[in-house]
């Protein structure tokens, strides 16, 4: 910003008479002007030793500085650490966790995830098998549909089992290792967390699927029965039409 300048020189008592024509606000403020020129010609002193001009060690920190140390800088331009500096440097420093850490921390992740998936299996083939026996009856419903009907039961005996199980892993036994929250969110600990959420729910839902062995002996038996229903039919029929050809006889004699 340019400033013009006064036509002469003021001398003492111009000024004195001009700060006595003031009133109290006037008078504040041209306190402030003078005090912001002096911060303006204090800063301008210092330009050249900025931190943003300064080369900078590798720890961030400006690699030297002219005014001595302890000093404030007066200009208050120095550039601020971003805030996650200091964790990301720290993070590079922490090792990976070792193989048998990643293990355990796979095993932890698997343990309630075989709950999960044995309950959901387990609840949506017990519960489809009797919707479809029941609801059957009463209306056309497909295998599909009893299905999808037994699945919604299944996610919602899910929803409230899910502390239970957790409770029923951690007494298992198997604790967590000890790891530092920067391991924990490291590529390798995910992976392996992961790997074992899928293998964990991958037995479950084999486990799950145990009331279908009961099933298929049921299913056996209700077809020697449908077998068996013509042989008798047949056998009923025989025995009635020979009833028949005797009461004829009898008749014609």
């Amino acid at each position: 910003r340019s400033y013009t300048q006064a036509a002469s020189t003021l001398t003492r008592e111009q000024l004195h008479d001009l700060v006595y024509r003031l009133n109290e606000d006037e008078r504040e403020l041209l306190m402030n002007t003078l005090k912001q020129f002096e911060s303006n010609k204090v800063k301008a002193k210092f330009e050249g030793q900025l931190a943003a001009t300064v080369w900078r060690s590798r720890f961030g920190r400006p690699a030297k500085l002219k005014p001595v140390l302890g000093d404030v800088d007066p200009t208050g331009s120095y550039c601020a650490v971003p805030e996650d500096w200091l964790q990301k440097k720290f993070a590079e420093t922490v090792p990976v966790p070792p193989t048998s850490d990643l293990m355990k921390l796979g095993l932890v992740n698997a343990l309630p995830f075989i709950g999960f998936g044995f309950l959901d299996n387990f609840t949506m083939i017990i519960a489809g098998d009797y919707i479809e026996h029941t609801l059957g009856l009463f209306m056309c419903i497909s295998t599909m549909a009893a299905a999808a009907l037994g699945n919604t039961i299944s996610d919602v005996i899910g929803i409230g089992s899910a502390f239970y199980v957790e409770k029923l892993a951690e007494m298992s036994g198997v604790k967590p290792p000890k790891m530092s929250p920067i391991q924990l969110e490291m590529k390798a600990s995910r992976r392996a967390a992961n790997l074992g959420r899928v293998l964990g729910i991958t037995i479950g839902c084999l486990l799950g699927m145990c009331p279908l062995l009961f099933m298929k002996e049921d299913k056996e038996k209700e077809k020697d029965k449908d077998k068996n229903k013509p042989s008798e039919a047949s056998a009923t029929d025989a025995a009635a039409a020979a009833a028949d050809g005797v009461a004829n006889i009898v008749a014609v004699k």
